[in-house]
């Protein structure tokens, strides 16, 4: 079994998005980013990515992001 930190994003209980990023992975990676279409361009999901930061920091990565495939 492997572990993966799921940060969510919801609003009056309708998800808009999540990212999935894999503590095991040598370095650890994002493994799924999903944001609705509906929510796209608000913000969802850099948000998203502002949570999984402090995790990549404490791994020691010097750049957090993931480009973008709408």
């Amino acid at each position: 079994m492997r572990t993966i930190l799921v940060h969510v994003a919801e609003r009056d209980g309708t998800l808009l998005g999540f990212c999935a990023v894999n503590p095991a992975a040598a370095p650890p990676e994002l493994d799924a980013l999903f944001v609705e279409p509906d929510a796209m361009g608000a913000g969802v999901g850099r948000a998203l990515l502002a949570q999984a930061e402090p995790f990549y920091l404490r791994e020691g990565a010097r750049r957090v992001g993931e480009p973008a495939d709408p």
